[in-house]
């Protein structure tokens, strides 16, 4: 074998692609066809260096030249993968289906084609095999949770995150999801014992506590959403819309306290002067007023 071949073969298997493809520079690239090892590594450093356009082309000429070499499940993978990043996903899920491999990420690479497709109980389906044949269990039941999430199947989707996050999965947005899917269900109350337990995993900027308060008050609960929006307030205390709601609950609970009310609301308008939402709140405020 050419000694230059043999450099770029260990160059590109070390993952210095573009030091490889300057030494296979000074090779004819049809001696480098003769070679398939060399011509499926020169693809691999194509397409490692998102030259993917160029990557499929030669991927596709190894294909031809090679049929049946040992690094055709490869092959098609790659290509589906850059098909995939190409957002061209019934041409990447054709490659996919071609792969005769039990790969580890096969799977939930034809589980992302469908999803993108928004064939989303086709990506279920595809997602349920990959949990049974018990590969990276906690990604499978991640994605499962989205695609349910997108049919509206909101008790399946928490039961696909509940079951990721036993598994380890600890990204904050999954914590997010499993509060939502909670308040969804109008179970706020188990949305907050969540929260409580795992407020550590989740940004403030996700402004979960608010979103409680919200809830509470959307199921007439009024004295546990003024409690969390005054927790809430402690630490966000110019948030003029959390202000517009607390004053909302003040006249709304058993029996209202209006002159609350009434501060929360003129202070959130110090704050943001043209809200719409404050301003129809002072009109309904002093409606309920009158009517006392």
């Amino acid at each position: 074998m050419n000694n230059k071949i043999n450099i770029f073969l260990k160059l590109a298997k070390a993952g210095h692609w573009d030091k490889a493809l300057k030494t296979i520079n000074d090779i004819s690239f049809s001696e480098v066809q003769r070679n398939s090892i060399a011509l499926f590594a020169l693809a691999d450093c194509e397409y490692e260096l998102g030259r993917y356009n160029k990557a499929v082309e030669l991927y596709d000429l190894h294909t031809k030249l090679y049929p049946d070499h040992k690094a055709k499940n490869f092959v098609l993978y790659n290509i589906g993968l850059i098909k995939l990043e190409q957002n061209s996903f019934e041409e990447a899920l054709s490659f996919f289906n071609k792969v005769n491999s039990d790969h580890r990420d096969l799977s939930f690479r034809k589980a992302e084609c469908f999803y993108h497709a928004k064939q989303y109980q086709d990506c279920i389906t595809t997602l349920a095999d990959a949990v049974s044949s018990g590969s990276s269990r906690s990604e499978a039941y991640w994605r499962l949770g989205l695609a349910y999430d997108k049919l509206d199947a909101h008790a399946d989707s928490l039961v696909a995150f509940q079951t990721c996050l036993r598994e380890g999965g600890c990204w904050p947005e999954l914590y997010d999801f499993i509060v939502s899917k909670l308040i969804w269900l109008k179970r706020t109350r188990d949305a907050e014992s969540f929260y409580r337990e795992h407020q550590t995993k989740l940004p403030s900027d996700f402004k979960v506590l608010y979103r409680i308060a919200i809830s509470y008050n959307a199921n007439r609960n009024f004295r546990d959403a003024i409690r969390v929006l005054l927790e809430y307030l402690s630490d966000n205390p110019l948030d003029a819309e959390a202000l517009t709601h607390l004053g909302i609950n003040h006249y709304l609970v058993t029996p209202p306290n209006l002159k609350t009310a009434r501060i929360c609301l003129e202070r959130s308008l110090v704050i943001e002067p043209d809200s719409v939402d404050t301003l129809r709140a002072i009109e309904q405020l002093n409606i309920y007023e009158r009517q006392l």
